[in-house]
């Protein structure tokens, strides 16, 4: 378990000596009922207690989680990983339902490539996959605003990437389904990180997961039971 940082008495509103502050006594009864509750029970207790913005007086703290989509859609999360730029690649993704159940998932070799091609190859392999299921209504995430941004403009026939970003494209507008594509920050894109990782050292070029490996059990753990993720961002986002 993760259980973050450590405030002070003074910093968890506690107002006197001896006295118990009210958000203490909070965490003390929930660690205390730990012993009689399923792990899983006590982080959705626990992220309650979680605040979704800001955690500190500094207004660049912000906690992120994996968020649920509507019950009739799909979330597929993408990521593409290279080691060096460019390097060797890997791509992976992951189907999960409105209640964070496994649908399907992949890893790939992508072979030696550049940070922002892995992105986009491992985007057409999710997007394919999704397609050749049949998925009707698709929320696709992605942490690369270099790989989202190209898919969502006009693309030119001289541009970077010219071919895979068209074939993105032909799927994303295709009028069978709708999906929706939105940049993501990595702290939420975990599970799909890990399956890009499991890629690069993959001798088959594509692999189909219909149940989670191994590996990504503790992560995909860590995603229904609601835990928070804290980074620092940009003012306004």
């Amino acid at each position: 378990m993760r259980l973050g940082r450590l405030y002070s008495p003074q910093q968890l509103g506690g107002c006197g000596d001896g006295e118990i502050p009210d958000a203490l006594k909070t965490w003390i009864s929930l660690l205390t009922n730990l012993m009689t509750l399923s792990e899983v029970s006590f982080w959705k207790q626990l992220k309650f207690l979680a605040l979704d913005k800001e955690v500190s007086s500094s207004p660049q703290v912000s906690r992120r989680r994996f968020l649920l989509t509507g019950s009739h859609w799909l979330k597929l999360n993408i990521e593409g990983v290279v080691k060096g730029n460019p390097g060797p690649t890997g791509g992976g993704g992951l189907l999960r339902d409105h209640r964070e159940n496994w649908i399907n998932g992949f890893s790939a070799n992508l072979g030696w490539r550049s940070s922002v091609k892995a992105e986009l190859l491992a985007l057409l392999k999710g997007l394919q996959l999704a397609w050749n299921m049949g998925v009707s209504h698709l929320e696709v995430e992605i942490d690369s605003q270099l790989a989202l941004k190209p898919t969502q403009e006009p693309c030119k026939a001289n541009q970077a990437h010219c071919f895979v970003i068209r074939k993105c494209q032909s799927l994303l507008l295709k009028r069978e389904w709708y999906v929706k594509i939105k940049h993501c920050y990595r702290e939420s894109n975990k599970a799909a990180d890990l399956l890009a990782n499991i890629g690069v050292c993959q001798s088959t070029p594509t692999m189909v997961y219909n149940s989670p490996p191994t590996p990504i059990l503790s992560i995909l753990f860590e995603d229904i039971s609601g835990v928070f993720w804290q980074r620092f961002v940009h003012n306004g986002q």
